[in-house]
């Protein structure tokens, strides 16, 4: 479970409210980020379900919302196979203190690494979650999106300017949930 809080200074009493609410069951993992920005931010959706309007074999097919133009850089809907093997990565960071561009490089080079070794791939991220402490990371981000992304089908996405990553000297990170490649025919 992730939330975005704002004052973080309230984190205590969000944690025991996401553990009341499970009455006694088991609670999943809990991730607080301080949320700096004065907008919301906008949650894009991932669903599994529905007639699969990709290609037969597919694992995950993107919609776009009425009204709404498509991005290349990222859907506001990803449909995944009911049954579909999800893949998670957390936290991928590049090497400190390089900045958000070189830090985003770093970090979709790893990428490219663990999806080649899971037998994944780009064309099959699902929802990104990008993190950022610097003020040029959204303008990165947007132009490393265009080389590494299918504009017909990238993933669902957040970009959130957070105040700390967790780690001290690093500007981005990201969070990713993909699919496996499509069975071979």
């Amino acid at each position: 479970m992730k939330a975005f809080l704002q004052p973080f200074e309230k984190h205590q009493e969000l944690t025991e409210e996401i553990v009341a609410f499970f009455e006694g069951k088991p609670v999943p993992p809990i991730v607080l980020m301080a949320w700096t920005n004065s907008l919301p931010t906008e949650i894009e959706l991932v669903a599994s379900g529905g007639n699969p309007p990709a290609a037969a074999g597919d694992y995950v097919w993107f919609s776009t919302l009425p009204n709404l133009a498509a991005s290349p850089r990222f859907s506001r809907a990803a449909i995944v196979e009911p049954g579909a093997p999800l893949l998670f990565t957390s936290s991928l960071y590049g090497n400190a203190g390089l900045g958000a561009r070189q830090e985003l490089r770093d970090i979709f080079a790893t990428l490219g690494t663990l999806l080649f070794d899971v037998g994944s791939g780009y064309r099959q991220l699902v929802k990104a979650t990008y993190f950022n402490t610097d003020a040029a990371g959204p303008k990165m981000l947007g132009e490393i999106r265009a080389v590494y992304f299918d504009p017909t089908r990238p993933p669902a996405a957040s970009a959130v300017g957070v105040k700390t990553l967790g780690r001290a000297g690093f500007a981005s990170s990201l969070d990713m949930i993909a699919v496996p490649l499509p069975p071979a025919k």
